[in-house]
């Protein structure tokens, strides 16, 4: 029994350690896109796609941009969009702000053109994966740390060592995931890019 928990811990230590380092990096790309390079890019095309299942759906953009003599395309809208039903009020936005034809602000990385998004910054509802991933980091650590020292001091001071993170989680749901509102769209009619 001992090894069974033993296995479970560390699947949820490993499982929550690889959860919280790709939503880090997601939520630090969108972070640091804010000071990247700008270009005006127009959508190309904006594709509203739902699951088989109908329980989720996820907003899929194409944008063309021109960077120096160069035409580039993307098709990023933010990092951490991945549509599904926790992102519903974003992509309600997403799907009456886009359309082919709109003219976008398109924020691309300097060293590679090609990399590109059309909303930047932090959103913190992006967060409750990060949380979910702390908390399976802590329950993998803390069970065994706190089962241990209570048959050893008969003390549960330890169950309570997951409930911070919790009332985060929590907190996480309610934060703002309006993609839509990070799309800067510019004035002007739509021309078709050289």
């Amino acid at each position: 029994m001992l090894y069974v928990i033993a296995l479970i811990c560390a699947g949820c230590i490993a499982g929550g350690g690889y959860l919280v380092v790709q939503v880090l990096r997601r939520i630090a790309l969108g972070v640091r896109a804010r000071r990247w390079p700008q270009a005006i890019g127009q959508l190309v095309s904006v594709e509203d796609k739902t699951s088989s299942n109908g329980e989720t759906q996820e907003i899929l953009v194409r944008y063309a941009y021109r960077v120096g003599s160069r035409n580039h395309e993307g098709h990023i809208i933010h990092p951490c969009y991945s549509g599904g039903p926790r992102f519903g009020t974003s992509h309600e936005n997403l799907k009456a702000l886009l359309r082919p034809g709109l003219r976008v602000r398109v924020s691309f990385q300097s060293e590679q053109p090609d990399r590109s998004m059309i909303s930047t910054g932090f959103y913190s509802s992006t967060a409750i994966a990060l949380f979910v991933g702390v908390d399976l980091v802590a329950i993998g650590s803390f069970f065994p740390l706190t089962f241990w020292f209570h048959s050893v001091s008969g003390s549960t001071w330890g169950y309570g060592l997951g409930a911070p993170w919790i009332v985060l989680f929590g907190l996480m749901l309610f934060g703002s995931d309006d993609f839509a509102s990070g799309i800067t769209v510019i004035p002007g009619p739509a021309a078709p890019l050289e």
